[in-house]
């Protein structure tokens, strides 16, 4: 039943259905209530989850409700989608957490204040943060106060219409403000948060700033020495960190913060896994998750993941490496992002044993460019954050070679070798390139081509030490191990280059304890 002071009442509570909805808000719309006091009877009535009795209370499917926030956030490169919508009413018993960003746009989109669409329950579940943003949105210190429950107390009615002669807060009596001192009020405390609003510190510049630099070392870390970059790149997180920790921005501003803050952790990921601390890598994947997160960024989201099994790759974990490029393909936009997560997914496979999964995730990463993809701020980036078609022939390659076909590794090695060699200087990945000639190593020793094995070594052997990623020990290691077979025992080629990943061995643990020291 609608509560007492509301005019005429519907005789029986029914389904929930949406004609039961669409009757129940023109009747409460005809007697002048609220979108607040419209969701609270419909959770009364039946029992909606707070957010979905407000998108229901403006009489929206799960579409219309994301092209209403679509329309508030007015970020073309941060679409809402219904299931989105739909994750986010179904928190938290099943689907997504809103973060505070969402549930302002949402506010907007359905006309209230952002502290009314999280209930009591849910609140103790958003960090400190959030809440106090919440809280100073909706204009009250008490952060507990939840007055979604029931519809706020409405003054007596005559045949469900508020008299027109009560002035605004439904006062008649002598001595009341006025009308015009309770609209200069009302606009004075309107201009006081407008102020409150505008002010952040973070201005356009500073993110453009943010956003340059790491553009700047995501396109240099493929041809450049890792160690200074590794050393700006701690900077500029720390920086993005303390500016979102010590001070405050405007919502959409956050945002991008979190987004930037998240890029820096995902690039430091990558050096630390190339620089052998794999423990620290994946603990940068978790900061660059949670980034992702309050930012609710899905190409930071995809990326973030397909990092996270590269590193569980490289640390002999083959299944959950799987599992982590499974868990990105959903979120990934860019042609970019399916290829690699599916091309990780590939070798992963391979090295787990699972024939069948990896030839099906080399058929969809070869798929990937057909299909009609999205553009993402991360995609702006380019350099490591980038998957261009030598890579993908790179990951083909490997996997081949993984699966015991020698042939096909051999030709996949050999056309991203040569896309490197020919591309642009600065698209020339040095480690993605020396990593395609172990698998052409590799591939040829399987073929019995010891003088082939050995002209695609060398140029891998003769790196400086300050570009010999852990990734190259590895693959060098691998190679090492075929040429003790007994087939080789008596090749003289096969002992010289032996007696050469020796060296190279020797020269890069002596650098390796350097940079410990």
């Amino acid at each position: 039943m609608i509560t007492a002071g509301i005019g005429v009442c519907m005789a029986v509570a029914k389904s929930g259905s949406r004609a039961d909805r669409d009757a129940l808000r023109a009747e409460m719309l005809a007697q002048r209530c609220g979108i607040d006091e419209i969701a609270a009877e419909m959770r009364a009535r039946w029992g909606f989850p707070v957010r979905a009795a407000y998108r229901h209370a403006n009489g929206l499917t799960l579409d219309q409700a994301a092209d209403r926030c679509n329309a508030a956030a007015n970020d073309a490169d941060t679409r809402t989608t219904a299931s989105r919508i739909s994750d986010w009413e179904g928190w938290p018993q099943t689907g997504r957490r809103p973060s505070a960003f969402n549930l302002v746009v949402l506010a907007k989109a359905y006309g209230t204040q952002p502290r009314r669409l999280i209930s009591p329950d849910e609140w103790q579940a958003l960090d400190e943060r959030e809440r106090l943003l919440l809280t100073e949105l909706s204009g009250s210190s008490n952060g507990h106060q939840q007055p979604n429950d029931r519809p706020p107390h409405r003054p007596p009615q005559r045949n469900g219409i508020t008299p027109a002669s009560q002035p605004p807060g439904g006062q008649s009596s002598a001595g009341q403000p006025s009308v015009a001192e309770l609209t200069a009020a009302a606009a004075r405390e309107s201009m006081a948060f407008a102020s409150w609003a505008d002010s952040s510190n973070v201005s356009t510049s500073a993110l453009d700033h943010l956003r340059s630099e790491l553009c700047r070392i995501a396109i240099n870390y493929v041809h450049a020495p890792m160690l200074p970059l590794f050393r700006d790149l701690t900077a500029l997180r720390s920086h993005a960190f303390e500016l979102l920790q010590n001070g405050r921005q405007q919502p959409m501003r956050a945002q991008t913060l979190f987004f930037l803050a998240g890029t820096s952790c995902l690039l430091l990921a990558h050096a630390s896994q190339n620089l052998g601390d794999s423990a620290s890598a994946m603990a940068q994947v978790r900061a660059a998750l949670t980034c992702a997160e309050q930012a609710d960024h899905n190409g930071l989201r995809a990326w973030t993941q397909g990092t996270a099994a590269l590193i569980a790759e490289w640390t002999h974990q083959h299944r959950r490496a799987v599992e982590f490029a499974q868990r990105g393909q959903p979120f990934a936009m860019t042609a970019d992002s399916r290829v690699r997560l599916a091309a990780l997914e590939a070798r992963a496979a391979a090295r787990a044993g699972d024939r069948r999964l990896a030839l099906d995730a080399l058929d969809r990463s070869a798929r990937a460019r057909d299909v009609s993809a999205l553009d993402d701020e991360l995609a702006d980036f380019g350099g490591l954050l980038s998957f261009p078609v030598a890579k993908q022939h790179y990951y083909a390659g490997s996997t081949y070679a993984l699966l015991g076909e020698p042939h096909r590794a051999e030709k996949n090695a050999l056309l991203a070798i040569g896309m490197y060699e020919t591309g642009p200087v600065e698209q020339r990945s040095y480690g993605d390139e020396a990593l395609a000639r172990v698998d052409l190593t590799t591939a040829r020793l399987a073929l019995d081509d010891l003088d082939g094995a050995r002209e695609a070594l060398c140029p891998v052997l003769a790196l400086p030490a300050e570009r010999r990623i852990e990734q190259l020990s590895v693959g060098v290691g691998r190679v090492r191990s075929v040429l003790a077979l007994p087939r080789y025992a008596r090749a003289s080629i096969a002992r010289e280059i032996a007696q050469d990943v020796d060296q190279y061995q020797a020269e890069s643990l002596s650098h390796s304890l350097l940079l410990t020291q």
